[in-house]
């Protein structure tokens, strides 16, 4: 299993990078983060972002998405570890969530932005997902009874938790080592049914997927193989889910 140490520092429970000398707060998600983790320096950061006055000039989606594309000759130059931050920052990255089809969300996702694309064609993409995953499924704990954390942050918390998940289900690689870190964050969001319940089945969604990647012939027999990859589930295919997770994993 993939445990790496994460990439950016934490002030006062929230997640910071550093822009350009200067510390910058998490635009879409909050990262409870361990504070000793090192911060990496990003080059480069979205010009226009949400609740600006320029966002609210644009007239369509399309304009939204033109105005965050990573410039081609800033793009190559980033660090993967750099390029992760910068797409899990991306303005419009909860529009995954927008679609009835979950795979057609992520299909919009890597469509709309040059970003991600990228970012799932370097060698260390799905390692650096992983290590952001990993971690918050890890600080799970610190929701708790924690009062300095509201109401708001740990709906965004848990956001990042699904996004992630999402996008894990797109890996290309390292199969074994997604499969085991989502049936350990499967596993950590039964331990606290209080504040995860609907996020139970991004999991079952991202496994769906990898499952079906690492062996071609385990859902052949299933009928209406293709329910398996929505996010609602009835138990019998919560069980098949499950039951294969831990054959592939052991």
């Amino acid at each position: 299993m993939i445990i790496t140490q994460l990439l950016s520092c934490a002030k006062d429970g929230q997640e910071y990078v550093i822009l350009n000398g200067k510390y910058l707060k998490g635009v879409n998600f909050f990262y409870y983060i361990d504070p000793n983790s090192p911060t990496i320096q990003l080059s480069w950061d979205y010009p226009v972002k949400p609740g600006t006055e320029n966002w609210k000039k644009f007239q369509s989606h399309k304009e939204m998405t033109d105005a965050c594309q990573i410039p081609e000759n800033i793009l190559s130059s980033l660090s993967t570890k750099e390029l992760t931050i910068i797409c899990l920052q991306y303005p419009l990255l909860t529009d995954i969530f927008a679609f009835n089809i979950p795979d057609d969300g992520i299909d919009a996702l890597f469509n709309n932005f040059n970003g991600i694309r990228e970012l799932f064609n370097r060698k260390e993409g799905t390692k650096e997902l992983l290590s952001w995953y990993n971690c918050q499924i890890r600080n799970c704990s610190l929701l708790v009874g924690n009062e300095n954390i509201s109401e708001e942050d740990t709906e965004k918390f848990l956001i990042s938790i699904s996004v992630l998940e999402y996008l894990l289900s797109r890996a290309k690689d390292n199969y074994m080592d997604v499969l085991k870190n989502l049936v350990l964050g499967y596993e950590t969001k039964l331990q606290y049914p209080d504040y995860i319940s609907s996020g139970l089945s991004h999991n079952l969604f991202s496994r769906a997927h990898i499952i079906d990647k690492m062996c071609t012939q385990c859902f052949d027999d299933i009928p209406n193989k293709g329910s398996l990859f929505v996010t609602w589930y009835f138990k019998e295919y919560i069980d098949i889910i499950n039951k294969l997770s831990y054959m592939l994993i052991k």
